[in-house]
């Protein structure tokens, strides 16, 4: 995903919360033990409801307008989420962090971080080229600089490419809470401290969290879901078509109960007795894999289009599905064949 989702809470405070009472908030998680750092922001880095806007290089013509992914966020947000640097560095909180009408113009620029995406959107040849480039972004015409470049990182579901994406030090639109936990804690404990908090800071709010890698997980509830059917009907149908066998190698032995017999005074071996009743059985399951491979591959193929990050298909799942049926096929087929075959002869032979 590119950063880091374990030991993550989420959880949202009531919009346009004063800043000083999110300061006020972010006391109080600095007391909670178990609490290793939080960070206030508009979304996470892989959620929903993300914001966007558009955004140009100051110097460029309106052509070079980018559409951007926008997170905005305070100075610990990078920290948080394990966000990788490849260039330049993260905003602090001495940076710029508050865009007013009272700042002068040409001082105007909070710091921001950029993905490599957006770097290469931009034309630059180099992450470190981009580095003190200013821009303007949104329809107020907001000017910001680009202070570090970090690694393309997934905003939405592995469906979705990685999009250009921008991170600006601007808390007063932040009404999400990332809350880092230290990996060995007392989760419950620390819940309900957090909502002590929460209740006395936002008592007009309604707390509620999740962990980030829960809701990451929602993003592939249809592809679980499917998941589970698989198992399911993959199993009854194998346990159906072993069933199948069963019938069919049962009613062969007892149609070749005398040849199966005179085979053996004549000196033939269990094994090639086993061997003639399972071999054309084994065949025809044979005969189905070849038939089932390309099938399968489109099938794969075709779902597989819809992920924006892919495996390629190797050859190696088809050869172990292959194996694993011809296996299953002979251990049923052979139990029944080698009951017929050490068969007292005298028995297959006797008359009514």
């Amino acid at each position: 995903m590119g950063f880091d989702k374990d030991n993550i809470i989420m959880m949202q405070i009531p919009e346009q919360s004063s800043i000083a009472k999110k300061e006020l908030f972010a006391a109080e998680l600095k007391t909670i033990p178990g609490i290793k750092d939080w960070s206030f922001s508009t979304s996470p880095p892989s959620g929903e409801g993300h914001w966007g806007t558009r955004m140009s290089l100051i110097g460029r013509e309106d052509p070079n307008l980018k559409s951007v992914t926008t997170i905005m966020t305070d100075d610990k947000y990078c920290q948080v989420y394990g966000l990788h640097l490849v260039a330049g560095r993260f905003f602090t909180i001495e940076d710029t962090s508050a865009v007013s009408r009272s700042i002068p113009e040409d001082l105007r620029f909070p710091k921001s971080v950029v993905n490599e995406t957006l770097v290469k959107e931009l034309g630059f040849a180099s992450n470190e080229e981009a580095l003190g480039k200013r821009f303007w972004i949104g329809m107020n015409g907001w000017h910001a600089e680009i202070t570090g470049i970090v690694s393309d990182f997934n905003i939405g579901s592995l469906h979705e490419a990685i999009k250009p994406t921008l991170i600006t030090q601007y808390t007063p639109f932040a009404d999400k809470v990332g809350v880092k936990l230290q990996a060995v804690t007392d989760i419950p404990g620390v819940i309900s401290q957090v909502t002590t908090s929460y209740k006395k800071i936002f008592p007009e709010g309604i707390f509620e969290y999740n962990f980030l890698d829960q809701e990451l997980d929602a993003f592939y509830k249809s592809e679980m879901r499917l998941f589970s059917l698989f198992k399911i009907f993959s199993v009854l149908a194998m346990l159906i078509s072993c069933l199948g066998l069963w019938g069919l190698i049962t009613f062969a032995a007892q149609q070749r109960t005398k040849e199966i017999g005179i085979r053996k005074i004549l000196g033939a071996s269990v094994p090639n007795l086993v061997s003639m009743l399972a071999k054309d059985f084994i065949l025809l399951v044979g005969i189905s894999i070849v038939i089932a491979v390309p099938l399968a591959y489109w099938g794969i193929h075709k779902w597989l289009q819809d992920f924006a990050f892919r495996i390629n298909i190797g050859w190696t799942a088809f050869f172990i599905a292959g194996a694993s049926a011809i296996l299953i096929a002979l251990i049923t087929v052979s139990f029944q064949a080698i009951k017929a075959a050490i068969t007292n002869p005298a028995k297959s032979l006797r008359t009514e």
